[in-house]
């Protein structure tokens, strides 16, 4: 899978379930802070309720590293994830 088609699913799930709960206005959608770092590590989530991954995202010198957790295990190996670039949007 192409690390940009990945990328755009992340930000389209971002912001189709933050427009769903709550609409925002074209001048809030600029202030939000969109940042895209690099997947460094992948380990099975053993814990989780669902077959899951967990990330370490590397965002820079100003964010650092960053821990998170999804359920990509039926659409993605760990190899693949550690090629692409995640979204973070706070």
């Amino acid at each position: 899978m192409n690390q940009h088609v990945l990328a755009f699913h992340f930000l389209y799930r971002i912001i189709y379930t933050k427009s769903m709960e709550n609409k925002i206005t074209f001048e809030e959608f600029e202030k939000v802070d969109i940042r895209v770092g690099k997947i460094i590590e992948v380990v099975d989530f053993a814990k989780a309720k669902f077959p899951s991954y967990k990330f370490k995202i590397d965002f820079g010198e100003e964010l650092g590293i960053k821990q998170s957790s999804a359920r990509f295990k039926s659409n993605y190996t760990a190899e693949e994830l550690q090629k692409i670039d995640a979204i973070l949007e706070s």
